[in-house]
């Protein structure tokens, strides 16, 4: 099996099996005897062995001439490296002596194990490690090219700085055809609707409000559709997605300020719709498939 997905080892010296535990990484903390049952036996020697965060034993009790361990890998006995199936891996170093044969898919640094957090990341085949992606829509004021100084235009500036293997985002705003064109496309969020040069006036009050906050809900539904698509990707990097929307402060196309009434009332309804909009945070799990809370459509439908 993979990382965490070996179920027994019989030895040969002694033609005993042996169930291995593991800790949340995958890795084999310890192994026990099993009795005629087929369960562990408390009465039998247990082997145990602890890792530090790149893989060193640092602890080892008992004598068991096993070569699976850190991340369920078979360790090479001469050399120490750790064979993940594409790759090899050195724990002394906490680097991959070889290039990761997906190069820049799984991260800018070609020779890295897991960012560099052993703790809290696993690599299953030598190729990217798999983390929570975020898929982020920033929902605002978008200044035209060639200013491109808006509040929209920034914010995705700076996700895009932090941008990880598997995260996207997305710009709902004036001029975010121009916006979202820029952004590379494997990090860019599909389907959101295009407002590249605005409609009618650019700031017309009810008009501006009711179209932001429909385009929001669209992005919504596009980040939603996509999110399972990048899961059934094999080269995806991600076990889960979390979807979020940022309203952003600034500029006449401030969703907050209409939500607050600042630039009058606009009708309970669209107030509602704004404010689920604004406050979307959900996540999918791409092992079980499923949402950790309502999609929009369920929320605003009252599902």
């Amino acid at each position: 099996g993979g990382v965490g997905g070996l179920l027994m080892q019989r030895t040969v010296s002694d033609g005993k099996l042996r169930r291995p535990a593991y800790d949340g990484n995958g890795n084999i903390t310890a192994w026990a005897l099993k009795g005629s049952g087929g369960t562990a036996n408390p009465n039998m020697e247990q082997l145990r062995t602890e890792y530090d965060a790149f893989g060193n034993i640092v602890v080892s009790e008992g004598i068991l001439n096993s070569e699976f361990g850190f991340s369920t890998k078979i360790r090479d006995p001469y050399t120490g490296l750790s064979y993940y199936g594409y790759r090899y891996y050195d724990p002394v170093t906490g680097r991959w002596p070889s290039r990761d044969p997906i190069g820049e898919r799984g991260g800018v640094n070609l020779y890295g194990f897991v960012q560099n957090d052993g703790v809290n990341w696993a690599d299953y085949l030598g190729l990217k490690i798999k983390r929570k992606c975020d898929f982020t829509i920033a929902v605002g004021h978008g200044a035209e090219p060639p200013d491109d100084d808006g509040p929209a235009n920034n914010y995705v500036d700076s996700v895009l700085r932090g941008a990880e293997c598997g995260d996207r985002v997305g710009a709902v705003s004036c001029y975010n055809g121009h916006i979202n064109d820029a952004i590379p496309e494997d990090k860019r969020l599909p389907n959101i609707p295009e407002r590249r040069k605005g409609k009618g006036d650019p700031h017309d009050g009810m008009f501006r409000f009711s179209d932001l906050i429909e385009a929001g809900i669209k992005a919504v539904e596009a980040a939603e559709k996509q999110a399972p698509e990048d899961c059934k990707d094999p080269e995806t990097c991600c076990s889960k997605i979390e979807i979020d929307v940022n309203c952003l402060p600034g500029g006449r196309d401030d969703v907050n300020r209409w939500l607050t009434g600042q630039h009058g009332n606009f009708g309970d309804e669209l107030v509602k719709r704004g404010k689920a909009l604004c406050n979307y945070s959900n996540t999918y799990n791409c092992k079980s498939g499923k949402w950790s809370g309502k999609l929009i459509g369920e929320q605003l439908s009252g599902k």
